[in-house]
């Protein structure tokens, strides 16, 4: 993440749906974020995923049926200090994956509502 403007680059790679998303503490790295993996919960390469988020979808998943478990955990904040939800089953890597996959298609959208 640029100290300077608060942001992190999110690339979109040849596979729809993946993204390279930079590192909050280590602008050199990036992880690999799938955002319709799980049934649209997405899926990330992080260590907080790995070790919160996934085990919450799981969990989530086993006690709810088959619903997504995305619709079911508020998304993760990225602004500020806020204290993420504990319940996430997002990381801010896959959130910032979404929002850039959302302005993406955004436009497209708008086109064919308005054609």
């Amino acid at each position: 993440m640029s100290k300077k403007t608060g942001t992190i680059r999110v690339e979109a790679l040849d596979e729809p749906g993946r993204y390279r998303v930079e590192s909050w503490s280590n602008r050199k790295a990036a992880h690999l974020v799938d955002i319709f993996a799980l049934r649209g919960n997405g899926e990330c390469s992080c260590t907080d995923y790995k070790t919160r988020c996934f085990p919450n979808w799981k969990k989530n998943r086993e006690t709810q049926g088959t619903e997504s478990a995305a619709k079911l955990i508020r998304p993760y904040l990225l602004s500020g200090k806020a204290k993420a939800n504990p319940n996430r089953t997002i990381c801010k890597h896959i959130h910032a994956a979404n929002w850039r996959y959302l302005l993406d298609i955004k436009p497209a959208i708008y086109e064919e509502l308005h054609r």
